[in-house]
């Protein structure tokens, strides 16, 4: 599909949502004082047996303060799911075939693969629910949330132009499917005007200096083989896209305060995927110079995300909740094979789920969670009725008294209506559609 026509078909389809989701948002009401409010941080890849060792170790203020100021356990994640199905499970309460978002791609009409866009959602997710019913939220870089919808709020999605650079003699990995930003991509924001305000916190890959790798890699690494290379080109990537994310959401959550606040920081899940041989000897063993130059990168990751982390937690006020999570865990892969797609470091069902601040019960065990209790615990939160179909359960037994209130309002069946929660069959193509399924096949999750 050239630019123009996928242009065309972008613009087709965001009018017919726009039209639709702008009628299903109520009038905004603002926010005053003593109004609850949630902030979701997205971690994607985060492990328990990392964090807890860095944190008794006192690498991690910033995760040590959530964990024991608040409640936490583990996040059963769903089994064979990819991160575009997951976190939208995770903003839907809904099962990934209910919810029209089951992997990276979808078969298309000729049958080749297509990557999924946020047409395809059949079921509305926490922003969706609380534009209708009148709240804002504040969205930044979600996975599979391109091209924006409208809301009561702000979104910026999470868009992937890193596959556009065709002339990188390591593309094969160097797009690990992490967004950005791009000066030249419709719907990439809500409202559209939104993207010239942001553009200046983007940061790029090739913008990152030696300086800004040296915290995590031993350098130089000019003379190292295509391999490496191509390992700290993955590095660029996810770190550029969470500087950049991290940015735009301090900024948003600081000037558009909202009842939902949400961002995506994916980088964990790079490096866990790629480094975690030099950091774990016990099935894949590396020479000594792997592990000099690249054994203390996901420590040093870890340690930058804490860092982030606090940043938003200036955010936290007394009236806010603040959720962390991610999708799913992370241990070692067990066969050679892997290192040739240059994964050592696979997928656990565990997660995290940590919670903290306003409404939680310091100390508390999170016991039997999933990724399906997300959004019904932060719609108890935000004191809005819980809904029938939802599969998870809100965390209750991490919550205190007064935020417990909400669950016992009396719930909907749906917050589904047929105007709002149709779906599409298709996903709308973009203009880097080819080179992201090149790098979706070179990293095995499709044929």
């Amino acid at each position: 599909m050239t630019r123009s026509i996928a242009t065309k078909a972008l613009s087709t389809a965001a009018i017919v949502a726009g039209t639709t989701l702008l009628a299903a948002c109520a009038p905004e009401r603002p926010l005053t004082e003593n109004d609850p409010r949630v902030m979701l941080v997205g971690i994607d890849g985060a492990e328990w047996s990392i964090l807890r060792r860095m944190i008794a170790e006192g690498e991690l203020p910033s995760f040590s303060r959530i964990v024991y100021g608040g409640a936490s356990g583990d996040l059963l994640s769903i089994e064979g799911r990819t991160s575009p199905a997951i976190w939208t499970t995770v903003v839907t309460g809904a099962a990934p075939e209910e919810h029209g978002i089951p992997r990276w791609t979808v078969p298309g009409d000729d049958g080749e693969p297509r990557l999924v866009t946020s047409n395809m959602r059949r079921r509305r997710t926490l922003w969706e629910i609380l534009s209708a019913a009148g709240l804002r939220s504040t969205v930044v870089g979600w996975i599979a949330s391109w091209p924006a919808t409208p809301l009561n709020g702000f979104m910026v999605t999470s868009y992937s132009p890193y596959a556009t650079e065709r002339d990188d003699p390591l593309r094969r990995t160097a797009n690990p499917m992490k967004g950005s930003l791009w000066k030249d991509i419709e719907g990439q924001t809500w409202p559209p005007e939104l993207i010239e305000e942001i553009l200046p916190l983007r940061t790029t890959a090739p913008e990152l200096t030696d300086a800004d790798l040296a915290r995590f890699v031993a350098l130089p690494i000019e003379d190292a083989d295509p391999v490496a290379q191509s390992l700290v080109q993955s590095l660029r990537v996810g770190h550029a896209s969470d500087i950049t994310f991290a940015r735009v959401a301090d900024k948003l959550f600081g000037e558009k305060p909202a009842s939902f606040m949400a961002v995506y920081l994916g980088g964990i899940d790079v490096v866990s995927h790629r480094f975690w041989r030099f950091m774990d000897q016990t099935h894949l063993p590396a020479t000594e110079l792997e592990k000099q130059r690249f054994g203390t990168v996901i420590e040093e990751y870890y340690r930058f995300v804490d860092e982030r982390l606090g940043g938003l937690l200036e955010r936290v006020d007394d009236d806010t909740t603040l959720v962390v999570c991610s999708d799913h865990g992370f241990g070692p892969a067990r066969t050679a094979a892997a290192i040739a797609r240059e994964l050592s470091g696979v997928h656990r069902m565990k997660g995290i789920v940590i919670l903290y601040g306003r409404g939680v019960v310091p100390g508390a065990p999170i016991e039997g969670a999933s990724v399906y209790d997300l959004a019904p615990t932060i719609l108890a939160l935000l004191r809005q009725p819980l809904a029938g179909d939802m599969r998870g359960r809100a965390l209750l037994d991490a919550l205190d008294e007064n935020a417990r209130l909400a669950a016992d309002l009396p719930p909907v069946a749906t917050y589904e209506t047929g105007e709002t929660s149709a779906g599409e069959a298709q996903p709308i193509e973009s203009p880097t559609d080819d080179a992201m399924l090149e790098q979706l096949r070179s990293l095995g999750y499709i044929k």
